[in-house]
């Protein structure tokens, strides 16, 4: 099996086995989910498959819509844990950076979270 390791790949693959056109966003949003989560997309050429490189025996066969949703539960979780840190932040001086740089972190994890669901909204409809 190989690795797909960049958007390039990830493209070329997803057009191959989906006949779904990518884009260098949604493949970069993808790709950087799933590394930053110590996961690898991996192809046979005919399937994709999902592995967790922490338990290198969990390996899951997966069409796109299977990666893409693991990348929006990802996303998802992200979100939780950092809004429930933002609520409990401390009203305090020194917490001001940090509450600013949460805050900032949980706009880019939204921004994520409403190109994941176009991504998702795109390529459900040109399955249904």
């Amino acid at each position: 099996m190989k690795c797909i390791t960049n958007v390039k790949e990830l493209q070329d693959i997803v057009f191959k086995l989906e006949k779904f056109k990518l884009s260098e966003l949604g493949g970069k949003i993808i790709i950087g989910y799933l590394v930053g989560h110590n996961y690898e997309i991996l192809t046979d050429e005919n399937s994709f498959f999902l592995l967790d490189i922490t338990e290198q025996e969990d390996i899951e066969k997966l069409n796109f819509k299977g990666i893409l949703d693991t990348v929006q539960c990802l996303n998802s979780l992200l979100i939780e844990d950092t809004e429930y840190e933002i609520e409990n932040l401390h009203p305090t001086l020194d917490q001001h950076e940090k509450f600013e740089k949460l805050m900032k972190y949980l706009y880019n994890l939204k921004d994520d979270e409403t190109k994941l669901d176009n991504l998702n909204k795109v390529f459900t409809t040109l399955w249904n």
